[in-house]
């Protein structure tokens, strides 16, 4: 849908946004969120962020051995819900999963929450019910860090839209 509404805004073809336009716009997205792992893995090092961002770059132009890994995913099949998710959106949930789990979650960190979890279902239903057990899992081990249960179940609400299109799907079939 998203690529359709590109598309009619524009005034170009749906399929050529989503196999033309959008690749590599996709592409720089998923080296961005690369940068930003490299720079919480390695907070003082600009050497070793742009090391980090090269091999990944490599592993991604080289690591195609087969057609369901997360580095083909992101070069090969980026304009697919399932490689946007895979490579962009997955890697960038648990990079701000790790940033929040040693810390009290805010209204921002919610509304953040929210929003990823509404981008991963608008890209593939398989981002709906993935999203559900990534915010599962990571309500869990930030109770399991920060010992407050209040806040860790506070992250089902973030799941809304999650648990509403996953019905739908299960429903409309």
């Amino acid at each position: 849908i998203f690529f359709a509404v590109l598309g009619k805004l524009s005034g170009i073809n749906p399929a050529i946004v989503m196999h033309t336009i959008m690749p590599p716009v996709l592409i720089l997205l998923g080296y961005m969120v690369y940068m930003l792992i490299a720079a919480y893995l390695f907070p003082k090092s600009k050497t070793a962020q742009g090391t980090f961002v090269f091999f990944m770059a490599i592993i991604s132009t080289f690591g195609g051995a087969m057609i369901h890994l997360q580095t083909t995913m992101l070069l090969f099949r980026v304009w697919q819900g399932k490689g946007t998710l895979a490579g962009i959106l997955l890697p960038l949930l648990f990079l701000f999963f790790f940033t929040r789990s040693h810390q009290q979650l805010t209204r921002k960190d919610y509304f953040a929450f929210t929003v990823m979890m509404f981008a991963c279902c608008m890209v593939s239903e398989m981002g709906a019910i993935l999203g559900i057990l990534a915010m599962a899992l990571f309500g869990l081990l930030h109770f399991i860090i920060n010992h407050n249960f209040k806040n860790s179940f506070a992250l089902i609400f973030c799941c809304c839209v999650n648990f509403f299109v996953t019905y739908l799907y299960i429903t409309m079939k």
